[in-house]
């Protein structure tokens, strides 16, 4: 996405302004903390975080050589980018007997890559060697591989290994009852009573997937242990996790699961690497849309862009922002996501597969991908509805009714009336079903006109052969 300009209006107009106050009162409206009393979130934190430092202790108690030496707090929660309710949380042990006195940090070789055909060694990829004689080989064989050049961990081994102990640590924990290995995805809205706790079947990345009932709602907790890597020289203390790449062997003739990757910690203070306040502000906003894009969409996984990659994005425009209003940074970031890199932004097209890319700003070298059609035409609509609507009160109804989480059912029975507020949503719910069931040769278009009949603006949602 190099190819985009710094943006920046000489003169704001209605419409931007009208975009910018939409971002200020849906980020305020969205924003967790404003949604609960720092007593109740704090009371709602406590439990989750002690609950996870009594887990990560029970799991170093049943094996010494996985004890960690700290609980990094990560993600929404902490950084004040959380929605509408404390549901997440981020964790990120790091296991204590694996440092620099006990291992050496490799670069992987040039020629590794995955199934997407990255390069490995471009994008921060590291093997985990060893040092022979600093840590007791017995019972190595249960998170090591050998491979010519010695002993290597294995991602796939110490998760196994972790998985029971957090296991048995759950079963005898006296503040939680655990109620089994289950599959979270096939029950996104289960309501835990305060202290169940299940985990997930499988990982969720390279972390494991923990569902508990808290004080305020039922939370899923993402538990990453780490290894603690080589500092960088512009980014500082860094984190090696699992790579979350297949078992096959790679080209080096390592397996997968010894491809560990890097993670930034606590980045510089800088608008490099920090949002500032009123991109933080759009973040909320397009954090926002896409959790309605879930709520609303049939699938049970609809193609939604991660926190991770939305906050990327905005990163990138930041480099080169020079707006006035955030109003214009919203339709820079419609620019981006849609690749279009001249500045009509009236007549909008949304494929089901669009080959962009946008790259990780920490590590310039790796790719993700902002072609998710849910989110991509969920947020080019509320720009254009927000722009060429100079009625607001839909935008109110909205966050009303999101103050409570729903289904795509209720959504239906609430669209359908027949006021002026539902109408314009249900254009949202057309165009979200649009995404969810792509039909060939049969293009959806929305419209926006003047006064006079004429069309101003337009939205086409088609599928691509």
């Amino acid at each position: 996405m190099g190819a985009f300009a710094s943006y920046h209006h000489s003169d704001v107009t209605a419409e931007i302004k009208r975009l910018g106050e939409f971002v200020h009162l849906t980020s305020k409206a969205a924003d967790v903390r404003n949604r609960y009393t720092p007593a109740k979130l704090n009371e709602h934190t406590s439990f989750i975080e002690d609950n996870m430092q009594t887990l990560v202790g029970k799991v170093g108690e049943y094996d010494s050589m996985l004890s960690s030496k700290g609980l990094l707090r990560r993600g929404s929660s902490y950084s004040g980018t959380k929605i509408l309710w404390p549901d997440e949380y981020d964790y990120m042990p790091i296991l204590a007997n694996f440092n620099t006195n006990t291992v050496d940090m490799e670069d992987v070789q040039s020629i590794c890559s995955d199934f997407r055909y990255r390069n490995l060694r471009e994008e921060g990829f590291g093997y985990i060697k060893v040092k022979p004689g600093a840590l007791s080989m017995h019972n190595m064989e249960k998170y090591t591989r050998n491979n010519e050049k010695g002993k290597y961990l294995c991602s796939e081994k110490l998760e196994d290994e972790l998985r029971k102990l957090i296991i048995q640590s759950l079963q005898h924990m006296d503040t939680l009852t655990y109620i089994g290995e289950l599959d979270h995805e096939l029950n996104t809205d289960a309501q835990y009573e305060r202290g169940e706790i299940s985990i997930h079947e499988r990982m969720h990345g390279p972390s494991f997937w923990l569902r508990v009932g808290g004080p305020l709602c039922t939370t899923d907790i993402d538990l990453c242990f780490s290894i603690e890597g080589n500092p960088t020289k512009q980014l500082g203390p860094c984190l090696m996790v699992n790579g979350n790449i297949s078992e096959r062997k790679c080209k080096c003739g390592y397996s997968n699961s010894q491809h560990w990757m890097k993670s930034v910690i606590n980045p510089p203070v800088n608008t490099k690497y920090i949002l500032s306040e009123s991109h933080k502000e759009l973040f909320l906003t397009l954090k926002y849309i896409c959790h309605l894009v879930s709520e609303m969409s049939l699938w049970t996984h609809p193609d939604i862009l991660s926190s991770y990659t939305v906050n990327m994005v905005l990163l990138t425009h930041q480099q080169t922002c020079k707006a006035v209003n955030v109003g214009e940074c919203f339709e820079d970031i419609v620019r981006r996501i849609l690749n279009k890199t001249n500045n009509d932004i009236i007549n909008l097209h949304i494929y089901n597969y669009s080959p962009n890319y946008t790259y990780d700003v920490f590590f310039p070298k790796r790719m993700l991908a902002p072609h998710k059609h849910h989110s991509r035409a969920a947020i080019a609509w509320f720009m254009l509805q927000v722009i060429h609507t100079e009625d607001d009160e839909w935008i109110h109804k909205l966050l009303r009714l999101t103050k409570e989480p729903h289904t795509p059912e209720w959504w239906d029975t609430q669209l359908s009336k027949n006021d002026s507020d539902s109408r314009q949503l249900r254009d949202l719910m057309k165009v979200i079903k649009m995404c969810d069931s792509w039909k060939e040769d049969s293009p959806f278009r929305l419209e926006w006109h003047r006064r006079d009949g004429s069309v101003k603006a337009s939205l086409t949602i088609k599928y691509d052969k």
